[in-house]
């Protein structure tokens, strides 16, 4: 009976630790939070409750291109910055990524969208392959 009850033990350590491992993974809890937000290739986080921008969202209908784009701006009108890319906006590693600001548009090194679910997107995106990775979190 004693060696039961430590197995079970055993066994419930380390099936708790697992999930902190989970839960402990940036990327899992990026995963896990449905709050809009544009988290920054180095730069600080940007809530959709920050009244200082205006948040979109575009299946390729704005602007003068098709692309799919979701990106902000300032109120003030002086800044934007948004991301674009052609296909879909399934879960997948998308083709032909931007990033347009007020100063143009460069390509993105990788653009993939990692969770697609009940109205919200969430995408990790590089400038390059040793920049640091933006994260977003939006409405679609």
């Amino acid at each position: 009976m004693k060696i039961t009850v430590k197995i079970v033990w055993v066994v419930s350590l380390l099936m708790l630790h697992g999930c902190k491992d989970n839960d402990s993974n940036p990327l899992n809890q990026f995963l896990n939070d449905a709050t809009p937000r544009f988290e920054g290739a180095g730069n600080a986080t940007i809530k959709n409750s920050d009244a200082t921008h205006l948040f979109y969202a575009d299946k390729g209908n704005l602007v003068a291109s098709s692309k799919n784009k979701i990106g902000y701006a300032a109120r003030d009108g002086l800044s934007f910055y948004f991301i674009e890319w052609s296909g879909d906006a399934g879960v997948g590693v998308k083709s032909d990524p931007t990033f347009r600001s007020q100063n143009g548009a460069v390509p993105l090194s990788s653009l993939e969208v990692v969770k697609n679910k009940d109205g919200v997107i969430w995408i990790v995106y590089q400038h390059s392959a040793t920049s640091p990775e933006g994260r977003i979190v939006q409405k679609w």
